[in-house]
């Protein structure tokens, strides 16, 4: 697998400079219609009518073409924890007629062995030009990917998001033996493949903001479409003569880009958006399949009851970590926001797949043993590193004062039990096992796993309550400090 040279990129960018288009190849005129998706995230409902619709528009282009810019996995019950994870998902894909696949931040999430063998099911490739595989046995992505079409060619370069730790955003454990480098940084040694294609195209799983710096600064991609940031672009948008493109999650859109050629040169470019939702008839194969997939009452049976809707972080926030301190007898609890997967957990039944949706990652519980300072530096480390709330304890509240630039300055943690906060006493303090491998924060203890997933606590935990109510349930506070007469000094 090569990776991003100096040298590559100035050969590319000369190239690049001294000829602009293709050759005429005496290719005759074509139509191709691009319909793609992003950030499915396991939701699979709309498969039969995504099927369909590419259908009809096979009567009417030259060419219909379907690929996936990331994150097809992580977030449905039924598809992350089948007996195989995650074959339903790549069946169905194989179904409807993928093409191409961006590698995604979440197709990591089962593991290496698990990408592996959902990569020989499926019959399409998984690119990815900035990851190279240093690790044996591992997977191996190839950078770029050619579609033939009557002579005409299509060629796709895939790139993967790259986290705050130098890695997708994932379980770190899931991506040892990958080694991931900046996409914006190492584009240009892949420009020269421009070169030898009808249509030049990014699969991209950047985000909105990184696609539309990564067409600012290259102007060499027809087009850009994207993922990972869940953006939902329903006109036409170019930046640098670059079409960008995304269709939103949870296959709720597909995204379609139209290609004219004529005589082999590509002329047009336009994009729209089309809701799935709106659409009427669906692939009744397809349908069949999805239907199956859903036969297993493991994940609908009621396990408990909401006596009031539970809604947004702060509210689920409080019954994720609740049910964390109560089965394993903690002392707090702290859970990140980015792993709070849903808006709201509707009034009523609660089943298992409520709760695998809420929380999909399989990550297991982990107890350290903490000093008070250390819980005060860790809450405080995490809210200054994006300067916003992060973290949603269980056994406590905290109050973070800000100062005027709007960083945390100071913190007051109250334990629920009455018992004052010391910064020199010890406690039992859970968290998952994806903020201890991910977050940088002081602690002595290294932590022990529990062998629990945080999700079958939960589930637990409902279970022993029958009914539970977060109406209004928040836990994380902030405020400002206090100047006077010029000195500036905490909230009592």
């Amino acid at each position: 697998m090569k990776t991003f040279n100096t040298l590559g990129a100035i050969a590319a960018l000369l190239f690049l400079f001294s000829c602009t288009e293709k050759q005429d190849s005496g290719q005759t005129d074509l139509t191709v219609a691009i319909l793609h998706t992003n950030d499915v995230h396991g939701e699979i409902e709309n498969f039969p009518k995504l099927a369909s619709y590419k259908q009809q528009l096979e009567k009417q282009y030259d060419h219909v073409v379907l690929v996936s810019a990331g994150d097809h996995f992580s977030g449905n019950p039924y598809v992350d924890f089948y007996s195989e994870k995650g074959y339903p998902m790549i069946d169905i894909m194989n179904q409807v007629g993928y093409h191409v696949m961006a590698v995604g931040n979440h197709e990591f999430d089962y593991g290496q062995q698990v990408l592996a063998r959902r990569m020989e099911q499926a019959n399409f490739p998984f690119i990815a030009a900035n990851v190279e595989t240093t690790g044996e046995g591992l997977p191996v992505f190839q950078p770029s990917h050619t579609i033939d079409l009557d002579g005409t060619e299509l060629m796709f370069v895939g790139f993967v998001q790259l986290g705050y730790g130098g890695a997708p955003s994932t379980h770190p454990d899931k991506v040892e033996g990958f080694a991931v480098t900046d996409a914006l940084e190492g584009y240009s040694e892949y420009l020269h493949l421009k070169d030898s294609a009808d249509a030049f195209i990014a699969l991209s799983h950047l985000g909105y903001s990184t696609d539309r710096e990564l067409a600012g600064r290259t102007g060499a991609f027809d087009v850009i479409i994207g993922g990972h940031s869940h953006t939902t672009i329903s006109e036409p948008e170019f930046v640098n003569n670059t079409l960008v493109a995304q269709a939103g999650d949870d296959l709720e859109y597909v995204g379609q880009v139209d290609l004219t050629f004529k005589e082999g040169r590509l002329t047009e470019r336009t994009s729209k958006l089309v809701k799935l939702d709106t659409l009427e008839d669906e692939d009744q194969a397809v349908k069949a399949a999805v239907e199956g997939y859903y036969q297993d009452n493991t994940f609908t049976d009621p396990i408990g009851t909401a006596e009031t809707e539970i809604r947004g972080k702060h509210e689920l926030g409080c019954l994720f970590t609740d049910a964390q301190v109560a089965t394993q007898h903690l002392d707090f609890c702290f859970q990140n926001g980015g792993g709070i997967r849903i808006d709201r957990i509707e009034q009523g039944d609660i089943t298992p797949a409520m709760i695998f949706e809420l929380d999909p990652f399989g990550n297991e519980l982990v107890q350290l043993d903490m000093t008070g300072s250390e819980v005060e530096a860790f809450l405080m480390g995490s809210y200054n590193h994006s300067k916003s709330i992060d973290l949603y304890p269980g056994g406590c509240s905290y109050t973070l004062t800000l100062n005027a630039s709007g960083e945390a300055s100071g913190i007051t943690i109250e334990p629920v039990n009455g018992t004052p906060f010391h910064a020199d006493s010890t406690y039992r303090v859970g968290l998952n096992s994806y903020i201890v491998s991910s977050y940088t924060f002081d602690h002595a203890d290294p932590g022990t796993s529990l062998n629990v997933t945080t999700a079958e606590n939960i589930i637990e935990f409902i279970e022993e309550e029958g009914e539970v109510n977060y109406d209004g349930c928040k836990r994380v506070f902030t405020e400002a400090e206090v100047t006077t007469n010029g000195v500036t000094r905490q909230k009592p």
